[in-house]
């Protein structure tokens, strides 16, 4: 035990995944055993994100359905009988 203040407690973490990247977590502070815990709590989560990323894809949604605007002359309910006469 020395006076606070002094070397931070450093920890790395190396998690080896097969088909996948490497999950590296480096963490440090005044004590061993937070420092363990946090950077454990990070590898956990980082890995099932990655896992995750593995099974699903990076996957967007799709806009394509979004936004359909109603065609031209027609009037927003999409009545053909309510057509609208262009302004002169």
């Amino acid at each position: 035990n020395g006076p606070r203040g002094g070397p931070d407690k450093f920890c790395r973490l190396q998690v080896t995944l097969v088909d996948a990247p490497q999950v590296v977590i480096r963490d440090c502070g005044p004590d061993l055993y937070s420092v363990i815990d946090r950077a454990s709590d990070r590898a956990s989560r980082a890995v099932a994100k990655q896992l995750e990323r593995n099974r699903f894809g990076r996957q967007r949604p799709s806009l394509s359905g979004a936004l359909q605007l109603p065609a031209e002359g027609l009037a927003p309910s999409g009545d053909p009988a309510a057509r609208t006469s262009p302004a002169r």
